[in-house]
């Protein structure tokens, strides 16, 4: 018994000799460095062409027209739910159009308009449309869209 305690004993020392804390400490900075690397990279907003820039600013008010669109047929014809939601399907696919761009450039602002976009489109592509719950979630959608359009036309 003694033997064995001994035995683990020596054993437990050479580790702590052979161990190079340094070595250990060199490789936690290494890995943060590296971390603070790709989030700078991940942070970095890509630089957009003039083109690029107009093309998402004409995309966004898009968006915009067949939001308005989807408020006059509520507005008006509120029994019309196939209407409304083709409307519906509409919005999404303006949207889609340029989705990744927005999410890739912008993504405080991309996750800030889908919080109440796709809500949106959600309500008016039900079999059903909650008309009171579009109406809120109307409003807020198109004032997020109408100042990221601001954001990006300066």
């Amino acid at each position: 018994m003694k033997q064995l305690f001994w035995v683990a004993l020596l054993v437990f020392g050479a580790m702590l000799y052979f161990s190079n804390p340094e070595e250990e400490q060199q490789t936690k900075k290494d890995m943060k460095q590296e971390q603070e690397i790709n989030s700078e990279e991940v942070s970095a907003v890509q630089p957009v062409s003039e083109d690029e820039q107009a093309e998402l600013v004409a995309s966004v008010e898009d968006v915009l027209t067949v939001m308005e669109e989807l408020k006059r047929t509520v507005l008006q014809k509120q029994d019309a739910v196939e209407e409304i939601n083709k409307i519906g399907k509409k919005l999404a696919d303006t949207w889609d159009h340029i989705e990744k761009k927005v999410e890739e450039r912008y993504p405080d602002d991309y996750k800030n308009i889908e919080e109440s976009l796709y809500p949106l489109i959600a309500y008016a592509q039900n079999e059903k449309p909650d008309f009171e719950k579009m109406s809120e979630v109307f409003e807020q959608t198109e004032k997020k869209l109408k100042e990221f359009k601001e954001k990006i036309s300066s």
